[in-house]
């Protein structure tokens, strides 16, 4: 729980328990002050022990049991006194409107805050969001192209301006804190927005390949679907049946989970389990029919893209 829900769901109750006491004041001015004093502790206890169970608070747990046995002590010593026992008619009202108003101004500035809280919690959260799904502005690459096997040209996309090594460090660094798996996975290489996790696989690093281009070159350059990977195969990583991320298996031994290295993104290049990545667990294996996963790279014609871009 965000730190100002706990603050409001404790301040809440308990403005509104004042409140409630000072209505007691204003409406039962002739009962006797011991027994205010037991009902208004038995109301303060009542909020405290809902804002404890709400905001999860011991310290609150431990002032709720208190205040019970704490108001019915100083309910007996009041009655002791014949001086205040006699405490009733008007002041007993004035008292009671002083905390009731103090109750409502206290339950107004809660909400206030929780209101503000909640407001840069969206934004924060917000923020977030865009971080985690930030991709680097990218342009077609006009000066080369792949083609598969069997002779059709793959786009290539670069950066439309590279981020120096400080901006991408300290920005996969804020990813990182907000990725749900923090642990599992080895660095084999330092961020680079050069390229992404296809064109790591199938360009060496040196482009990037979009995802709907991959099934293009699957399919050209005789790869295959098999159940058991070995060291060298292609896990193809699929959101709703369309791909979304590429690996390389590096480790398939009997007993052991399947390792694979893959780069994240424009981040970092990663050594990990193959159920152990930001990517999900539906994935499947395709071994190759060539010595190598990197496709031809050739220049760049602008008939072959209906020109330019």
């Amino acid at each position: 729980m965000p730190e100002f829900d706990r603050q409001f769901f404790f301040m809440a109750p308990l403005s509104l328990a004042i409140l409630a006491i000072g209505l007691v004041q204003i409406l039962l001015p002739r009962l006797a002050l011991p027994w205010r004093i037991v009902l208004s502790g038995g109301i303060l206890a009542i909020a405290l022990a809902g804002a404890a169970t709400i905001a999860n608070s011991e310290s609150a747990t431990g002032i709720a049991t208190a205040t019970v046995p704490a108001s019915l002590i100083l309910a007996v010593l009041v009655r002791s006194r014949s001086s205040i026992q006699t405490l009733n008619g008007r002041r007993p009202v004035f008292a009671g409107i002083g905390i009731a108003v103090a109750g409502a101004a206290l339950l107004a500035v809660s909400v206030v805050r929780y209101e503000s809280g909640l407001a840069g919690q969206i934004d924060s959260d917000t923020n977030d969001i865009e971080l985690l799904g930030f991709v680097p502005e990218r342009e077609l690459d006009g000066e080369r192209q792949a083609v598969t096997d069997r002779g059709r040209s793959v786009p290539l996309w670069r950066p439309k301006a590279s981020m120096t090594r400080t901006e991408i460090d300290e920005l996969e660094r804020r990813c990182f804190g907000l990725l749900p798996i923090k642990s599992g996975f080895e660095r084999t290489a330092i961020a680079d927005d050069s390229s992404n996790c296809h064109g790591w696989v199938f360009t060496g690093g040196r482009a990037v390949i979009v995802n709907s281009d991959v099934e293009t070159i699957l399919a050209d350059n005789g790869y295959r679907t098999v159940e058991n990977p070995e060291p060298g195969d292609v896990a193809v990583y699929r959101n709703h049946g369309l791909v979304s991320h590429t690996a390389i298996v590096r480790s398939a031994e009997a007993g052991r989970p399947v390792e694979v290295e893959s780069k994240w993104s424009w981040m970092g290049v990663f050594r990990h389990a193959v159920d152990r990545s930001i990517y999900g667990t539906q994935f499947t294996y395709h071994r190759r029919s060539r010595p190598e996963h990197v496709v031809k790279m050739t220049d760049r014609t602008p008939s072959q893209f209906g020109g330019a871009e």
